[in-house]
């Protein structure tokens, strides 16, 4: 399999058959896509009785499945949020498609705030690519993936630019640390979801040609516990730097302040560095990220401020 769009690629038949192939956790597909036909039984909108309403086909889908998947390509997580409280403990997936600055003109409604909405105890995942897309795939427990509307590599560790890290250790990476690859400094300790990895690279290449270096890391899992790499850091540099294609909203700013609190650090200045939606006009990625100064000579302007 080539780089590809992965939500471009979710949305379509050849996903339902990866799938099978690789035999992964899911019995049933709940999804605003309609897919056609498939092995795997795909509940889309068209499929559903008059008889019934939304919430009691949805409901119907969810209870009668033991793994069953949500794939949301333009309805946003909000809309279903009701329905898993009914399932708290219920092995779901889902995956939700163009999340973030992709989702403007690609969803009925603007998905800018999507982590207030994710079911409780659910890990949240941003793929770095299809290789560990496929490894968060595989697991059993409830998990909630971010796509967002861009290009992956299948491996980034076979993209020669980009190719700095032993691939043995692909399969178990919720957190890569680049501190030891050349991305490494005093000015400031640098967390970027997995999804911002080619924006993080530019970012730390520009502050070493500037001497301002920082330490950067790259986070999988959002909502994992911080290393004591990253908390050594914090120590040192007394400056976080929080990247990504989300609004800085509460629970945002919550799932630092309990990392903060737990490694016990005080004093640490927390910049929060995502997309300006204000000042957004176009919905083409080569020009997105520029324009909502969420490319990397603009945020690297933010952290020499």
């Amino acid at each position: 399999m080539q780089s590809l769009y992965l939500s471009e690629y979710i949305a379509s038949p050849l996903f339902l058959e990866h799938i099978k192939m690789h035999k992964l956790p899911c019995d049933a597909i709940l999804s605003d896509i309609a897919y056609g036909e498939s092995q795997i039984p795909v509940f889309s909108l068209d499929k559903k009785s008059e008889e019934m309403t939304l919430v009691e086909y949805r409901s119907f889908v969810l209870s009668s499945y033991a793994h069953p998947w949500i794939i949301m390509d333009q309805l946003s997580l909000e809309v279903l949020s009701p329905l898993f409280k009914q399932y708290p403990d219920k092995h779901i997936t889902i995956i939700n498609l163009h999340a973030g600055m992709g989702s403007l003109g690609r969803k009925i409604s603007p998905e800018l705030g999507d982590l207030q909405f994710v079911p409780k105890g659910y890990a949240v995942y941003e793929p770095l690519d299809l290789l560990t897309f496929q490894n968060i795939l595989e697991s059993h427990h409830q998990k909630y993936l971010r796509i967002g509307h861009q290009h992956f590599p299948e491996d980034i560790f076979a993209v020669e630019e980009i190719g700095i890290v032993d691939q043995q250790i692909i399969a178990s990476i919720d957190l890569l640390s680049l501190t030891s690859y050349g991305y490494h400094g005093d000015e400031g300790t640098l967390l970027a979801t997995a999804s911002l990895f080619p924006t993080a690279l530019q970012i730390g290449d520009i502050l070493n040609e500037e001497e301002k270096s920082i330490d950067i890391f790259m986070v999988s899992l959002l909502n994992l516990e911080w290393s004591d790499e990253i908390i050594t850091s914090l120590k040192r540099t007394k400056k976080l730097f929080f990247l990504i294609d989300h609004l800085p909203i509460e629970s945002l700013r919550s799932l630092i302040s309990v990392q903060l609190e737990k490694a016990k650090l005080k004093d640490i200045e927390v910049l929060y560095f995502t997309p300006n939606y204000g000042k957004l006009t176009t919905i083409f990625d080569e020009f997105s990220a520029e324009q909502a100064d969420f490319d990397a000579p603009s945020i690297v302007e933010k952290i020499m401020e």
